[in-house]
């Protein structure tokens, strides 16, 4: 299990475990004006956690997973926490949840499948969540199309490569990246992850960049992130 300031998610039963990028993505997002917030793929719960925590004006936060030992634990974590009665977790393919809910919300958040092509995971339920090919970012993108309402945001993590591809995929489906900001373990590693925010009308993009880690430990950038949920911080 990892222990938060308020939550515990167990995670011993999903494929993808807790994670820094999971952490970055709940932190990051802009919830400023979200009254109804959807997490696609939610694995352990951990983002729509974040999310709930991070905003208690939202009326509704759904989280959506297909993986089945993931869903069960997902629904746990979520009843055993503080914000259960605004929380729920749906156990379907997105696509088909996409079928029947249209722009029905004003922040959707994905910590997607990273990669389209290289070896897959031994574990069959690891490779789902780390290779798009039972969510491809044409799926995950044309779904997010349909979900988001008009002034929202669509919030996702992906490596460096991946996500610059997704954000010229996006403008196919309507969504233009509005801010993009480049993480990098330490100062001077390369770029490994990209936090995108794409939103339905186009904008001069907003980028920066966030380290994770100094010589002394988390960087300040990282600890205003995830202090309210970090027990060591």
């Amino acid at each position: 299990m990892f222990r938060f300031k308020q939550f515990t998610v167990h995670h011993d039963r999903c494929a993808m475990k807790v994670g820094t990028d999971g952490v970055l993505l709940g932190t990051w997002t802009d919830l400023t004006e979200a009254e109804t917030i959807l997490d696609i793929g939610s694995g352990t719960g951990l983002i729509a956690l974040i999310c709930a925590q991070r905003a208690p004006w939202a009326k509704e936060i759904v989280g959506v997973e297909y993986e089945q030992n993931a869903f069960e634990q997902s629904c746990e974590n979520v009843a055993d926490s503080p914000w259960n009665d605004r929380l729920k977790i749906v156990h379907q393919r997105i696509q088909d949840f996409a079928k029947e809910h249209e722009a029905s919300f004003d922040c959707i958040v994905s910590n997607p499948p990273f990669f389209k092509t290289g070896n897959q995971a031994p574990v069959k339920e690891r490779g789902q969540a780390r290779h798009a090919d039972d969510l491809t970012h044409d799926d995950l993108l044309g779904c997010a199309s349909r979900l988001l309402k008009s002034n929202g945001n669509f919030n996702v993590i992906l490596p460096t490569l991946e996500g610059w591809e997704l954000i010229e995929e996006a403008k196919a489906w309507g969504l233009f990246a509005g801010k993009v900001t480049e993480v990098k373990g330490r100062a001077h590693k390369p770029v490994e992850r990209l936090l995108i925010r794409l939103e339905k009308t186009e904008k001069p993009l907003l980028k920066d960049e966030l380290v994770v880690y100094a010589p002394e430990g988390y960087t300040p950038e990282f600890t205003a992130l995830a202090k309210d949920f970090y027990l060591k911080l």
